[in-house]
């Protein structure tokens, strides 16, 4: 898979806690899926990505630290009204 991605981010602290936003977009070449009618893994020869990431930090005592993020992709293959399976648009986290 070749690919070409432009992220463009931005964190900003309050205080102790840092809040952030990031804009992506990834275009894949050659990328392998799953076609459940043939059965079989397929080529897609174009894959877009796009979406947002929302970040967050923040200490909770002097030796704690809590984290967060919430990611959302819109995938699209060009000049298909396929989609991509098991790939969801929203995924979070904390740690």
């Amino acid at each position: 898979q070749s690919r070409r991605a432009i992220d463009l981010g931005v964190t900003q602290a309050l205080g102790e806690a840092e809040l952030g936003v990031t804009f992506f977009r990834t275009d894949y070449r050659d990328f392998i899926d799953f076609d459940p009618e043939l059965f079989t893994n397929v080529n897609r020869p174009e894959v877009e990505a796009r979406g947002v990431e929302f970040t967050a930090a923040a200490p909770l005592g002097e030796s704690l630290r809590v984290q967060a993020f919430a990611t959302y992709t819109d995938l699209d293959i060009p000049d298909s009204d396929r989609e991509l399976l098991q790939r969801p648009e929203w995924r979070g986290g904390t740690s």
